[in-house]
């Protein structure tokens, strides 16, 4: 019985997978058929049911051999070894898959290194320590996902019309003596939404001025008198916005 448009439906809202699914086949047989199959020849089509199953992350020693080889028949010339695979981490044990990983887990599904690193112990007796793994983070962060952020940057700067505005977040801090401390994110948006996020410890004009110097355009933003003191340096115009302005008359 397939079921009313509802029941369809509502089946639709709680499992819906993409087309790239990988799909397998199981052929589900009866033990008395295993048991004498001489005896039993298939007939019609086989009754199909789905399911959805999933296979865990798990972790993977790959070991790197490079054989030596000689020509045969030549033994003036060199042995060949095939050249090492270039490695993200120069000197790392850490693949690509894992590094993506962890950058997924922190960042797309907000866990936290330490709560990673739990993870990894008790699902898979992996130890990977945070400390270790905030290294892979900077290490990725600084060397390679740097040229997209930059190149992301840049097109925002080139807008003519740009959106800025600095929101304070408390930020863990062990070295600070409460054990945390009042951080602030800049962000700057232009009008197809494309956005960059800075973050600084501080609200100063020089945490603007990496992403405003040499700016010229309309920057749309609060009364923050640094934006207006970079404007007159920089040449470019500030354009009220009406959410502030509305507070001077309610």
């Amino acid at each position: 019985m397939v079921g009313s448009k509802e029941e369809v439906t509502e089946r639709v809202k709680r499992f819906s997978l993409p087309d790239n699914v990988e799909e397998r086949t199981e052929r589900i047989i009866s033990e008395e058929v295993l048991a004498a199959p001489e005896d039993f020849r298939e007939i019609g089509r086989p009754e199909v049911t789905e399911i959805i199953d999933l296979e865990p992350a798990k972790f993977i020693k790959i070991k790197q051999e490079f054989p030596r080889y000689v020509r045969k028949g030549d033994r003036s010339s060199a042995p060949l070894t095939a050249p090492r695979p270039p490695r993200v981490l120069l000197g790392g044990l850490a693949a690509v898959r894992l590094l993506v990983h962890v950058m997924l887990a922190k960042y797309l599904e907000h866990m936290p290194l330490h709560r990673l690193e739990q993870s990894f112990q008790l699902r898979s007796g992996v130890n990977i320590s945070r400390k270790t793994m905030g290294g892979w983070v900077q290490h990725v962060a600084e060397q390679w996902l740097s040229l997209i952020y930059e190149s992301i940057k840049s097109d925002v700067r080139s807008s003519l019309y740009l959106n800025a505005d600095e929101t304070p977040i408390t930020c863990l801090d062990s070295d600070f003596c409460k054990g945390s401390r009042k951080g602030y994110l800049w962000v700057y948006t232009n009008r197809q939404g494309d956005c960059v996020y800075e973050w600084h410890m501080e609200r100063s004009a020089k945490c603007a001025e990496s992403m405003l110097n040499g700016y010229r355009g309309l920057l749309q933003a609060d009364a923050y008198s640094v934006y207006s003191s970079i404007s007159a340096k920089e040449g470019f115009l500030i354009v009220g916005c009406m959410a502030h302005a509305r507070r001077k008359f309610h």
